[in-house]
């Protein structure tokens, strides 16, 4: 491993030592590295990545994009793809399944044949004119010797030649017949390309050996020589094995008809080899693409007239390395990262010196607290979560009160409106339930927020602005109430000793129903309580989601974007979507500190509820194919009406209800556990 990795590092250096090389920095080096395709990717990553980077041309914290790997197989099917490339026009279709012959020379008179079975798939890049990708079905090789086609030459021969009463020598009249067809193989071959085919498929065919006379033999030896011998005769029984092996490969993998390609693979050889041993290698293969013709398509020309080099497995590779820049800067896949796994970042109060932060964070959905210490460093040394401070609480989601469509709604119990009527008009005054912060009105709100045990007819539903207000107004004073709380009683701390940092984040659609902006929450925030105006070392960041994702993005990443580059983050919901597109402004440093970026613009896009879509689509198609349900004894038999109550409205919403709680439960799950096993 060090020897490698000195000489990768000595290549480099020297290649920044040529003045036609415009570059004197290693950091800006890419690199592809092309591998046998015998070695999977796993191989290729546990030995050569921290080859690379012991050898100091990459970090082992540099994206993975840094050094890519690729197959000596995929690099020789993106040369094929080229656009002046007679393969690519006559080959290469989506879930097209190929048979690639790759002959090349481990020693002048052995020959080794690589078979692989690929299927032709679009490329992973969501790129326009975007290459295939080959995926290998299956893999096998074999060697094959001058010294194998001879001897199956001469049994070949032995059983059509009758030598008895021949007054010569057998073994030598033998060897000179083997020899010569063997050798003459190739004025058969020479020039069988894609041009001529057709003629030369005919020279194949026709008959090649007519009688024994120019070996001296006479008419009496050729009583077993019942008819002339082709080249196809020849190739029959002398590529039996050969051929037995291609139709095991396509028989247990293939639905249909499967091309043929034969390539030269100067490559992979070791020097030169046998012309001779080569042409007959290719006449069994083409002998065999029409003896296999209910499995391998006659209907396209082989390509073993490309001879194959490392220029092209380079050229091959380069354009692998240019789709792969051309999806990076502009069809990047999106990074998918779930809503556990965004944490506000404690380092925003780095320079502030806070002892603790607490992170409220309020959506439709769900509302989430922590409590975190931190040391003099900035490092969190605990963290209390949502579950400390709400135990044996009621703690309900603003979705159980409020419902967003066109417009907002609060559904709310109805003592609620007589509560905000009670401490203000219009408004709900912070001041008068500050005066009863442990106890009365704590208790009070609570009970309103307990939705679950009220009935249906003590509540109401309401768009008056005030209402909509004062109610989430409430909930912060309730969650400060639980904060305060947890703090004072059960950590022993006084919220008045220690300097604490406040992270606030909301979800941009409730801010933009409930309140004007920014702003005005901010006021608020002030008002419920949990923050007190007077306090010295008060430290507020007040964000909406989505802001302040760009270390998280990174982590995810591990890229350190430039100053002013864009991204756009995509907020998904059951019944929209946020787009907010975002501008990088500070530079990434080598003290690790995390970069910064603000949004230039934001939009809300509304859509159809996922849930209730799937679901009534769901639901209509059972209806309309109810051999799918298999009815229990009571509702069995030809009477509809036994089973029409399968189908209510009141079946209709459980089932819907019953998807949705399935979907959110698991699903999300499912998709996320499959993700982090790419990663």
């Amino acid at each position: 491993m060090q020897a490698m990795s000195d000489f990768l590092h000595l290549k480099m250096k020297k290649l920044l030592d040529d003045p036609e090389i415009m570059i004197d920095q290693l950091d800006a080096f890419h690199y592809m590295f092309v591998a046998p395709s015998e070695w999977d990717y796993k191989e290729r990553e546990d030995f050569f990545r921290p080859i690379f980077v012991q050898s100091g041309l990459i970090s082992k914290d540099d994206h993975k994009d840094r050094l890519l790997f690729l197959s000596d197989l995929e690099a020789i099917f993106y040369h094929f793809q080229r656009n002046d490339s007679f393969i690519k026009k006559e080959f290469f279709k989506r879930w097209q399944r190929s048979l690639m012959c790759r002959i090349s020379a481990t020693q002048y008179n052995n020959l080794s044949m690589k078979l692989d079975l690929i299927e032709t798939q679009y490329s992973s890049f969501d790129i326009a004119n975007s290459m295939f990708y080959p995926r290998v079905v299956y893999s096998t090789s074999f060697s094959v010797t001058s010294k194998d086609i001879k001897n199956n030459l001469k049994t070949f021969i032995e059983a059509k030649v009758d030598f008895h009463d021949v007054d010569i020598d057998q073994n030598k009249i033998l060897q000179i017949m083997v020899n010569k067809i063997y050798n003459n193989i190739r004025d058969k071959m020479d020039g069988y390309d894609h041009k001529n085919v057709n003629q030369k498929y005919k020279e194949l065919m026709v008959p090649w050996i007519i009688d024994t006379k120019e070996w001296g033999l006479d008419d009496n030896s050729q009583t077993k020589l019942n008819k002339p011998i082709s080249v196809f005769d020849i190739c029959a029984e002398i590529g039996s094995n050969i051929l037995h092996d291609i139709r095991h490969i396509l028989v247990d993998n293939i639905r249909k008809q499967c091309e043929l390609l034969v390539i030269n693979d100067q490559y992979s050889s070791d020097g030169d080899h046998d012309p001779c041993l080569f042409s007959w290698l290719c006449a069994i293969l083409e002998y065999g693409r029409y003896s296999l013709e209910e499995l391998i398509s006659t209907t396209k020309t082989n390509a073993y007239f490309e001879s194959l080099y490392s220029t092209d497995i380079t050229k091959g590779a380069a354009m692998k390395v240019f789709e792969a820049i051309q999806n990076s800067d502009i069809h990047t896949n999106p990074c998918i990262i779930f809503q556990k796994d965004i944490l506000s970042s404690n380092s925003i109060f780095l320079y502030e010196k806070a002892n603790a932060v607490i992170s409220i964070d309020i959506s439709l959905k769900q509302t989430l607290l922590s409590y975190s210490l931190v040391d003099d460093d900035g490092l969190t040394t605990k963290i209390f979560d949502t579950d400390y401070f709400t135990a044996n609480k009621c703690f309900p989601p603003l979705s159980a009160f409020y419902e967003i469509s066109d417009g907002i709604t609060l559904k709310v119990d109805q003592r609620f409106v007589s509560f905000v009527d009670e401490n203000s008009s219009g408004g709900l005054d912070p001041a008068l339930l500050l005066n009863d912060i442990t106890f009365k009105k704590l208790q009070e709100i609570e009970d309103i927020l307990n939705i679950d045990f009220l009935p249906d007819n003590n509540l109401i539903y309401t768009r008056q602005t005030h209402y909509i207000r004062a109610f989430l107004i409430a909930y912060l004073f309730y969650i400060n109430a639980l904060i305060s709380n947890g703090i004072l009683n059960n950590l022993n701390t006084d919220n008045t000793d220690i300097k604490i940092g406040y992270i606030i984040s909301i979800e941009k659609l409730l801010l933009y129903y409930t309140f004007s902006g920014k702003k005005e929450f901010t006021k608020h925030i002030f008002e419920s309580g949990i923050i007190r105006a007077d306090d010295a070392s008060k430290k507020l960041r007040i964000i909406t989601q989505g802001e302040g994702l760009l270390p998280v993005i990174q982590n995810y990443t591990q890229l350190k974007f430039p100053i002013k580059t864009y991204f756009v983050l995509a907020q998904l919901h059951k019944d929209y979507v946020h787009l907010e597109l975002n501008q990088v402004i500070t530079c990434s440093s080598i003290n690790e500190e995390e970069q910064e970026s603000i949004i230039l613009r934001d939009e809300i896009i509304h859509i159809q509820n996922i849930y209730d879509s799937l679901g009534v689509n769901m639901w209509n198609y059972i209806i309309c194919n109810t051999s799918l349900i298999k009815f229990c004894n009571i509702h069995d038999g030809d009477d509809v009406h036994k089973f029409l109550d399968l189908f209510s409205l009141k079946a209709r919403s459980t089932f819907l209800c019953s998807l949705e709680e399935y979907i959110s439960d698991n699903v999300g799950d499912i998709k996320r556990d499959s993700l982090q096993t790419k990663k």
